[in-house]
């Protein structure tokens, strides 16, 4: 009887399968977190970069959109542009490229010049997104 199998051969594909879905959870468990690491951590430093950038250039425009709008709805390319900025993964031609061609906003626009503006000064120790409790 070719299509009823032994209990032994029944237990050894069983044993493939779940290494097989093992494997896989593995591979994309790992392909998952490499994706943007920065994205899943709070970071405080990035938050105040970011309170600055909606309290002083919220009112001003990408393009189309008003920064306002693309923080509220957490636009997901304005989110990781502007982490990989902020973090030093691109540099500040390459955000102003970035900005420029995904919203059509010119290099010299009022919201690119205010984000920019925003940026701690180099050496600088990062901003606290609260202030330091006072004992």
């Amino acid at each position: 009887m070719p299509f009823f199998d032994s209990p032994a051969v029944r237990v050894a594909r069983a044993r493939e399968r779940r290494r097989c879905l093992i494997a896989i959870g593995i591979a994309l468990s790992l392909g998952v977190a490499g994706c943007a690491p920065d994205a899943i951590l709070p970071e405080r430093p990035y938050d105040a970069f970011l309170d600055r950038v909606q309290i002083n250039c919220g009112n001003l425009r990408l393009g189309p959109e008003f920064i306002n709008t693309l923080l509220r709805q957490q636009d997901p390319y304005f989110l990781d542009l502007t982490s990989r900025f902020f973090n030093g993964r691109v540099s500040e031609q390459n955000f102003v490229d970035g900005l420029e061609s995904f919203y059509n906003a010119p290099p010299g626009s009022p919201g690119i010049r205010c984000i920019l503006q925003q940026m701690p000064a180099p050496g600088s120790p990062p901003p606290l997104s609260v202030p330091p409790v006072i004992r």
